[in-house]
């Protein structure tokens, strides 16, 4: 709606993923998984590991505005997100009246991003 009524026909995405830490231990039985939250995940973060999940955004930089959003478990590759992710945001530029001019992001995203 905001990018309707502002008239927006071209938009440039940037793809990120973000740490948010998971509140749980780690289960004594499996240490990569959380104990009162099953589906957290330990996942690089950084420089160590950390019981978290991935917040995988995109957003219009120019209006500071998040398009399209993804949660996943710390573990999982940003690859495996990032057509969902492209997706979500063209379906959302669509009803916008909007198209994607550019994806902007950084390798693990480019090698996933798919054609068009």
């Amino acid at each position: 709606m905001l990018l309707r009524r502002a008239g927006v026909e071209e938009v440039d995405a940037v793809l990120d993923p973000s740490f948010i830490k998971a509140w749980s231990i780690k289960h004594p039985d499996d240490s990569r998984r959380g104990f009162s939250d099953p589906n957290a995940m330990v996942g690089r973060n950084g420089r160590g590991y950390d019981l978290d999940y991935k917040l995988h955004l995109s957003v219009d930089p120019k209006r500071i505005l998040p398009l399209a959003v993804l949660v996943a478990p710390a573990n999982e590759d940003d690859k495996k997100h990032a057509p969902s992710l492209v997706d979500r945001t063209r379906e959302v530029l669509g009803r916008a009246g909007a198209r994607l001019r550019r994806l902007i992001g950084d390798s693990q995203f480019a090698r996933a991003s798919p054609s068009g």
